[in-house]
């Protein structure tokens, strides 16, 4: 368990992954609580319509404050939830996937060990073998 603790505290903070060019826009600060929050269903199509600015304009004031790219925020987000569940759970990474909102297997698998350096497989081997 203190070996998730460790990989968690280097990979999760989604602040962490982000580099903060400079104090953060109460709109951008917005956007990292709804990822945060409503990582499984939030889009930038949804910020638009609930903040009432243009998805393009969101996406662009984004990655300027942020240096990330939405997507990447909410893919990173998604991953790390994901991460947690396979540590902490028996549900099948299939259902894994659905419930941190992602439904393309490939782009899971491929998005996963790009940011773990492990399968989703590997890690739940590894928990198995730690209890």
């Amino acid at each position: 368990m203190n070996a998730l603790l460790i990989l968690l505290s280097r990979n999760t903070d989604l602040n962490s992954s982000i580099t903060i060019k400079k104090q953060l826009s109460n709109l951008v600060l917005y956007m990292l609580k709804e990822i945060s929050q409503n990582y499984q269903s939030v889009s930038l199509e949804s910020l638009a319509k609930k903040t009432n600015y243009n998805r393009s304009y969101l996406g662009t004031l984004f990655k300027n404050e942020t240096g990330s790219p939405f997507s990447k925020a909410l893919t990173d987000q998604r991953l790390l939830r994901a991460y947690g569940l396979l540590c902490s759970s028996n549900l099948s990474i299939s259902s894994i996937m659905i419930q941190v909102g992602i439904s393309n297997r490939t782009f899971f698998y491929n998005k996963f060990k790009e940011k773990f350096h492990l399968t989703p497989n590997e890690v739940r081997i590894q928990m198995t073998r730690k209890r």
